[in-house]
């Protein structure tokens, strides 16, 4: 057989396959999910906050194949009322296994939102990435690195990409760890035409009539505010039991260097 009706691998350049496949695999894509593996990403400074990221902690309720998300209140204050967070705290009152099991699974998940370009496809433009706090500790310690690295790594200019690598796939064996590349890179021809995505807006409180609602199962089929739903997929690693008890908070006081939250999740990602 003549294989003169095909084509041959020597019409095929690499770097026009890869900008074609850039240019097909662009879109709108909101939220950024890493890959096993090295994942080549770059921080991007949001407007109007002195945070490169902000802080939220999702509570998860199930009703069959459907689930929803639900900003916690007590992120943003830790004195506000969280009908879900009672659930919890009764639930975990009860002594029962179930119960207990319930509560964990309901519990509110902390999560660290940073606007990202993942550098594999830079056309899609900004995406969120949601950290898991073993992440978002490597993060701070470059963005507040006094010798190489600092604030810098923001700029879209002089800025460098940073390397996240994840390991593993399930809920008890993933996880997490960053590096910074060591030569700045201007990636700003990518964000000439590009909105920065609300992060703020994203961790906007669910008010306690929705939590409510959602769990009585009142509201059943219908979807989420789009804010307040999960927008990637569920492959968060469990956390450590013991520090079920500490609450969630979003870190407030603008001297910090360091990234803190109250909630010592080891690596809740959504």
């Amino acid at each position: 057989m003549s294989l003169k009706s095909w084509g041959s691998v020597e019409d095929y350049d690499r770097d026009d396959l890869a900008a074609s496949y850039e240019e097909d695999l662009a879109g709108d894509a909101s939220f950024w999910k890493p890959a096993v593996g090295e994942n080549e990403i770059r921080l991007l400074p949001p407007p109007g906050v002195k945070r490169p990221y902000v802080m939220r902690a999702q509570h998860w309720i199930r009703k069959g194949n459907q689930r929803s998300g639900f900003n916690c209140p007590k992120a943003d204050d830790e004195d506000a009322k969280c009908f879900l967070c009672g659930v919890v705290a009764d639930l975990k009152a009860s002594g029962s296994k179930e119960d207990k099991e319930q509560a964990n699974d309901l519990r509110a998940k902390p999560q660290w939102l940073y606007i990202i370009l993942d550098m594999e496809h830079p056309k899609k433009g900004p995406q969120v990435y949601g950290a898991t706090k073993t992440a978002c500790q490597d993060i701070a310690k470059i963005l507040t690195d006094k010798k190489d690295y600092g604030p810098i790594v923001l700029s879209p200019k002089d800025g460098f990409n940073l390397v996240l690598t994840r390991e593993g796939t399930g809920q008890n064996d993933t996880e997490y760890s960053v590096r910074a590349r060591r030569n700045p890179e201007d990636v700003t021809d990518y964000l000439k035409n590009a909105e920065p995505p609300d992060i703020v807006g994203l961790s906007t409180p669910s008010t306690n009539e929705e939590m409510q609602a959602a769990f009585e199962g009142e509201d059943e089929g219908e979807e989420a505010p789009k804010s307040r739903r999960r927008d990637v997929s569920d492959d968060e690693p469990k956390r450590n039991r013991d520090d079920d008890d500490e609450k969630p908070r979003r870190a407030r006081d603008d001297n910090e260097d360091k990234p803190k939250a109250r909630r010592d999740a080891d690596d809740d990602e959504p």
